[in-house]
């Protein structure tokens, strides 16, 4: 089988955010931040005309999503140590662990709540790739309701490196 891998990594592809891994109920992180960079390959089925997708388009989307996190406090709502709340303009949040707590403060508007169970490059990688495909369907369906994407598209990889040398990549296979 042939195909053609699109491999989107542009320097804007990036977004800067806080946050605290959660290891065990016995073991958290400082709060404390990375600068975010994101790649994304779109694995596609060899075409007629030689075009997979619009290299602009696929930029787009996943600038939209980089920049819902970007200067953003993030937060699991999955974690079973965690407790959020909210009060007026504030996220209260507690971690409770065996033998101790930490509490915390955000504004709201500084917060971004991400359905995960933790906030780790791999989850990252996960919830952002997850967003990518659905906006991909999205516009698939919208430019071509003759055709299955998945007659086209065959893999979606995202890649979050939280530093220079450390990622994690997360695939979505159709």
């Amino acid at each position: 089988m042939s195909k053609f891998i699109i491999h989107i990594a542009k320097e804007y592809l990036k977004f800067s955010s806080a946050h605290f891994t959660i290891f065990d109920d016995n073991d958290v992180e400082r709060l404390h931040g990375h600068n975010y960079y994101v790649s994304v390959d779109v694995e596609c089925r060899d075409s007629d005309n030689g075009i997979t997708f619009d290299f602009k388009h696929l930029k787009r989307m996943m600038q939209v999503l980089c920049d819902q996190l970007d200067e953003k406090i993030l937060l699991p709502t999955e974690s079973k140590y965690l407790k959020l709340s909210k009060n007026r303009d504030q996220f209260e949040v507690v971690f409770s662990g065996s033998g101790f707590s930490k509490n915390y403060s955000f504004p709201c508007e500084d917060v971004e709540i991400l359905p995960i169970a933790n906030v780790t490059s791999e989850l990252l990688a996960k919830y952002i790739c997850d967003a990518f495909c659905r906006k991909l369907e999205t516009s698939w369906n919208e430019n071509h309701p003759d055709k299955e994407i998945l007659s086209f598209v065959i893999a979606v990889a995202v890649k979050v490196e939280e530093t220079k040398g450390q990622s994690a990549s997360y695939v979505w296979e159709y």
